[in-house]
């Protein structure tokens, strides 16, 4: 019995981050700021060592940014837009709210930037500050071998807060904090 409840268990987590393993570009929600009355969602990504950050080619999707209020921070060789319908990539099935808009940051440095390595400076703004722990990103990027990778993982986005009768927000920063280990653990 012991075995069957292991075996189960294994399937469970394999089925459930078992593309965080492949995640190759992978966002993750940094901190959450205070910024004129509003919040600013700060990101940073990791891109792994079989992978390089083409011009032209590589890109991620943020989905669903509940209060986007038209803010947006891109570093140095990155640009974005902002659109309702999210940029997809052509592999990759995501849940997408029409109603809600997707930020897509596109790498258009001229020269190729292989893995591993990270970058920050991503920024989105809303006018609400609770997490969404269970968002959605997407990626394109090229292989350093040739090609190109396609994925798709959970991460934190903004979200309508609930009040904070109980210590929820600190559950849901756990929570988080929990997420993103268990990403890194499995990127690795």
């Amino acid at each position: 019995m012991r075995f069957r409840m292991f075996g189960l268990v294994a399937v469970f987590v394999a089925a459930t981050f078992g593309n965080l393993a492949h995640a190759d570009i992978t966002p993750d929600l940094t901190s959450v700021t205070s910024s004129g009355g509003n919040f600013l969602f700060n990101y940073s990504i990791s891109e792994d060592g079989n992978e390089q950050l083409l011009g032209g080619t590589s890109y991620f999707t943020i989905y669903d940014v509940v209060g986007y209020d038209t803010t947006v921070v891109a570093p140095a060789g990155w640009t974005f837009t902002a659109q309702l319908v999210g940029v997809t990539p052509s592999t990759q099935n995501v849940t997408d709210d029409p109603s809600l808009w997707n930020i897509t940051f596109d790498y258009t440095g001229a020269t190729a930037l292989p893995g591993p390595a990270s970058f920050s400076g991503f920024e989105i703004g809303s006018a609400d500050s609770g997490v969404n722990a269970g968002g959605v990103f997407a990626y394109q990027t090229s292989k350093i071998s040739g090609g190109i990778d396609q994925g798709q993982g959970p991460i934190g986005v903004p979200s309508v807060a609930a009040p904070d009768a109980s210590g929820l927000s600190l559950l849901g920063a756990c929570g988080l904090f929990l997420l993103g280990a268990i990403k890194r653990k499995f990127a690795s």
